[in-house]
């Protein structure tokens, strides 16, 4: 299995309203892509300095599996709403 991991930080401006939105589009990616075996996404509770807003877990069977979410139109379409609403992000992929 491969496992592709995200955390995002957003900007101020209708930070709520977009983390919810941004939530609802990464979830509704699974009925779209069938390459995803099981996908998370969770809205920090912390609120710490370090902490970030919100996290993405997306678990794949393989590398290509992956490739394939990467260059699917519709998270195309989500990835640039998030670019839009986000000041950073950091990820990792790793096979479990």
């Amino acid at each position: 299995m491969v496992v592709h991991m995200v955390m995002f930080k957003f900007l101020d401006k209708n930070k709520q309203q977009n983390i919810l939105e941004t939530k609802n589009k990464l979830e509704s990616l699974k009925k779209y892509i069938d390459t995803i075996v099981d996908l998370e996404a969770g809205i920090d509770i912390n609120r710490g300095s370090r902490a970030f807003d919100m996290s993405l877990i997306v678990t794949f069977k393989t590398e290509d599996n992956l490739k394939q979410y990467a260059a699917h139109p519709k998270h195309l379409e989500v990835l640039e709403f998030i670019h839009s609403v986000t000041k950073e992000s950091v990820v990792v992929d790793y096979i479990k």
